[in-house]
């Protein structure tokens, strides 16, 4: 299965980086795709020889899982009534109950139209935050940064109430 997969290649990189394997560190990388295991303090200056890359399955979930054992647990859910098929890119705000993620749906062609979403933990409400973006990311000035095609988006974000105000502003445009 694809979430047994994903684990074993974490444990994997884990396991290399705590063995010094190569005199050096491992990590996994993640596209909207596919996902990379390198070698190399960081993706962008890996050495591309040791890099195993792995497709990622259509249907996409987010899960925890205890590295030193465990079963995975799902953190979110899809919802099918809404088409959705994907939940990627997570990212665990401050408080440690909510997460921020990406939602693909079955009806659109890339994830320049996508929603980002929120979702306490706890309780499981879950807050639709951008309509028409991906790969969110709070940043701790108090803004929700986002691509959309080419640009950085940013928007003022109050992560305890999971609440956007007012319009995104570009911060970054034509490439990252």
């Amino acid at each position: 299965n694809s979430a047994q997969e994903i684990i074993n290649t974490l444990r994997l990189a884990q396991n290399k980086t705590l063995a010094s394997e190569g005199a050096s560190q491992w990590g996994v990388y993640f596209f909207s795709n596919q996902y990379v295991l390198f070698k190399g303090n960081n993706y962008a200056s890996r050495e591309i020889s040791f890099d195993g890359i792995s497709e990622l399955p259509e249907s996409v979930e987010i899960y925890q899982t205890d590295l030193n054992g465990g079963n995975p647990e799902a953190v979110t859910r899809l919802d099918s009534s809404t088409g959705e098929i994907s939940h990627r890119f997570p990212q665990l705000l401050p408080d440690g109950k909510t997460i921020i993620f990406t939602i693909k749906q079955n009806n659109i062609a890339s994830f320049d139209e996508a929603i980002i979403a929120g979702e306490r933990l706890d309780t499981g409400e879950r807050i639709v935050l951008v309509r028409g973006g991906t790969y969110g990311r709070y940043v701790p000035a108090g803004h929700l940064v986002y691509v959309r095609g080419e640009n950085i988006l940013a928007v003022p974000f109050d992560p305890a109430a999971l609440e956007v105000h007012g319009h995104p502003v570009p911060v970054e445009e034509g490439g990252w």
